[in-house]
Parts: C-alpha cells; structure tokens; sequence
C-alpha cells in the first residue's frame, strides 16, 4: 500500500512515531507500506530539511519504502537526493504523456529511468495510459509503471475487497512490472 505524505507531516516532526503506531495497530508489516514525498520535499533547507531526512531515515531503516513522486517537474540538487533514503523515484506523467512523438519526452524519461538506476533505486513511471506508451517504458529499461492502463482510482471499501478477494483481473492495484 503507498500513501502520500507531504513535507509539512515530514518537517513537522513525529511522523515515524505515528506510522509505526499505525503499522503496530493494524499488523501490516513495514515491508508493504510505502511513503511517496514530493521531489520539492527534498530540498527544504535548515531544521526542517534535518527532520525530514531523520524520519525518511528511521522509516525506513524500519522498512518502510520510500518513493520520490513527481521526479523531474523540478531540478533538485543531486547531491541532497543522494542523502535521502529513497528505495524509487516515480517519474511524472507529464513526460509519459508525450513519450511516442516527442523525442524530448523520451529523452528525458529515459534519463531519468538511467539516473534512478545509477543511484540504485527502481524506475516507476507513472500516467501510463495505452499499451504503447507500455512498450515504450519497457524498451527504456523502466522498472514498473502505474496509470489508468491498470486500474482507476478506487475508493476505500473496494481496496479493502480487492485485498480480500486477490486482485483478479486488476493488476496490482494499478502498478504493474513494465
């Protein structure tokens, strides 16, 4: 299960505490929770840049994954996502979107899916919407990929009874190897 969080919860402090409660409470192991964090998140400076980097770092060592959402809508220092500890960077739709007739759009990405693989984390590209943008990640070495290609958006009580039930002809609750 992935859940947003933004970077007033992460600056704000005590977020760790909440999320092991939470995962105490409910059973779920660590290992099948990951946090997604907005790019811009990474890059808050002082104090508060410290508190998010502490709770990204002891959710993590608890097992907890974390995931980089939105990557490359903005150009953080390379320096500061290498002290993070990040387990996969999500690259936006908006280059997806474009990735079969604009050139840039494909450079992009798949620099992007190069990057994600040089600092040893997966790929995820998100917004996929037809089988041959699919084909297109797939050929740019992108690890998994999500979209509306998958499954839609769903409220909670159907979560609760595809969990319950397997995922039958969804797959993966809109996240599939590509």
């Amino acid at each position: 299960m992935w859940v947003n969080i933004s970077g007033r919860q992460l600056v704000g402090g005590g977020l760790s505490r909440t999320v092991e409660t939470v995962l105490q409470d409910s059973g779920l192991p660590a290992e099948c929770l990951g946090l997604e964090v907005t790019e811009t998140t990474l890059v808050e400076e002082g104090a508060g840049g410290a508190r998010a980097r502490a709770e990204l770092q002891q959710l993590h060592e608890a097992g907890v994954r974390i995931a980089v959402d939105d990557f490359g809508t903005w150009f953080p220092s390379l320096g500061q996502l290498r002290s993070f500890p990040v387990d996969m960077i999500k690259v936006d739709r908006s280059f997806v979107q474009g990735i079969e007739e604009e050139t840039k759009d494909a450079a992009i990405t798949a620099n992007l899916v190069t990057l994600a693989h040089a600092l040893g984390v997966l790929a995820i590209v998100e917004g996929i919407e037809s089988d041959s943008q699919l084909a297109s990640l797939r050929g740019l070495g992108c690890d998994l990929a999500q979209g509306f290609l998958f499954a839609r958006p769903l409220p909670a009580d159907d979560v609760r009874e595809v969990l319950a039930n397997g995922f039958g002809d969804l797959v993966a609750g809109s996240s599939a190897a590509a």
